[in-house]
């Protein structure tokens, strides 16, 4: 299922860089985020961080986030 989430937001040629963004994102230094309880809320900030031109430093990380986080989540069985 998270496969063909991921698969829908972006082309399988574009996989490796995303893979490049999740490393630059680990060693990135982020002392100067704030702790949310809201996971969204994280997501938001992590994704308003800019590159020294002005551009989004995670736009192919925030496709793949944003596709994870529409999975259902929830323990309860479908009602009928």
């Amino acid at each position: 299922m998270a496969r063909e989430l991921i698969g829908k937001a972006m082309p399988r040629e574009v996989l490796p860089l995303a893979v490049d963004e999740w490393k630059v994102y680990q060693v990135e230094n982020l002392d100067e985020m704030r702790e949310t309880e809201r996971i969204d809320h994280y997501w938001r900030q992590i994704f308003s961080i800019k590159c020294q031109d002005g551009s989004q430093k995670f736009p192919l990380m925030e496709k793949i986030v944003k596709a994870v986080m529409l999975i259902p989540h929830g323990n309860s069985d479908v009602e009928r």
